[in-house]
């Protein structure tokens, strides 16, 4: 059997839209992850809109507080231990006693169970990964610094570096077993 020069060609070009089909692949399965990463921004963005909202919203003595609902509900012992649902209840009573002020409960992960009270909105983040809530908050505080607005915001967390994070955009921390008792 003779190779020739056709040949040759033949297996170069096979090769190379070898190479092509797997690029296009990998551009197809890039793009899929950009235009999730958009969507994920566009909530991302969208959710610190209504807090921004609901900020504007509160009285002269109000307070806006943002609350890590993940680190309250995996750190803080007692019956509000790994129970969501007991969370969510605690602070509805605890907005019901405090109508001046909003509380802006954020957890990461689905958006499902997302809802809105009075002066007590629940969100969730979408998408996945961790710190997606502090993300969330610290870019809210980061809106609120650049409108002048800090001074009203209250972020419960026990989370160490997302507490200094938002002390140095000028929000007040408080620690969750402070903000519950």
């Amino acid at each position: 059997m003779c190779v020739t020069v056709t040949d040759i060609i033949n297996d170069t070009r096979v090769a190379h839209v070898r190479e092509l089909k797997g690029e296009v692949t990998r551009l197809k399965a890039e793009l899929a992850a950009a235009q999730n990463a958009n969507a994920e921004w566009e909530h991302h963005f969208a959710l610190a809109l209504l807090a921004a909202r609901d900020a504007d919203r509160l009285p002269a003595d109000g307070k806006f507080y943002a609350i890590d609902g993940w680190n309250i509900v995996f750190n803080v012992t007692g019956e509000l231990h790994h129970d969501k649902a007991a969370l969510i209840t605690r602070l509805r009573a605890w907005a019901q006693a405090h109508p001046s002020d909003f509380l802006w409960l954020v957890f990461d992960g689905n958006t499902e169970n997302a809802a809105e009270e009075a002066n007590l909105r629940v969100s969730y983040t979408g998408g996945s990964g961790p710190h997606r809530a502090d993300r969330l908050i610290v870019d809210f505080a980061r809106m609120l610094k650049l409108t002048g607005r800090t001074l009203r915001l209250v972020v419960v967390t026990g989370d160490k570096d997302f507490r200094a994070q938002a002390k140095a955009l000028g929000a007040e921390v408080q620690d969750p077993r402070d903000f519950l008792s």
